[in-house]
Formats: C-alpha cells, structure tokens, sequence
C-alpha cells in the first residue's frame, strides 16, 4: 500500500494543494512536538513509515514536515479568501 504521506514536504513559498489536504497533519505533528513524543514514535503513527526499517527516509520526512516553514513563512490569506477556500 502506497503512503498518502510524500518523502518530503512541500518547499514552495505559498500553501500548496498537498499543505491543504495535510493540515491536520502538520497540526498533529506540531502537538506531537509540543508534547515532546520520540521522533520514531511521531514516524511511525503520523507518517506512516517504519522508522526501524527505513531510518534515513522516516527522518527527512518526519524533518521536512516538522520545518517551520510548513507553517510559519508561508503567504497568508484574508480571512475573505481563506472563507473562500473552505468552501470551494
């Protein structure tokens, strides 16, 4: 069964479809974070990868979904749009 999670995270400067569609995600992961759970752990239950058997991979996509950039350097939208986009 193919993951619905990528490798790695988007890197372009604005909300991409696959940020959109992994909100809940990033949020789960940003708790997990807060709450100071094992990378390993985080791998294994969010990002649907073993990160025993495929330790490198797990790593770069449990790190470039963590990067702040996922959240925090992004464009924003008005509250207009954003309304907009919520129920397009």
């Amino acid at each position: 069964m193919t993951s619905l999670v990528a490798d790695g995270a988007p890197t372009a400067p604005m909300v991409t479809d696959y940020d959109k569609a992994h909100l809940k995600l990033y949020l789960r992961l940003l708790d997990a974070d807060t709450e100071g759970a094992a990378w390993e752990q985080v791998a294994r239950l969010l990002l649907d990868i073993d990160p025993v058997a495929e330790r490198e991979r797990a790593l770069r996509r449990h790190e470039t979904h963590l990067a702040p950039r996922a959240l925090d350097d992004r464009p924003r939208l008005s509250r207009s749009a954003e309304a907009r986009s919520l129920t397009d």
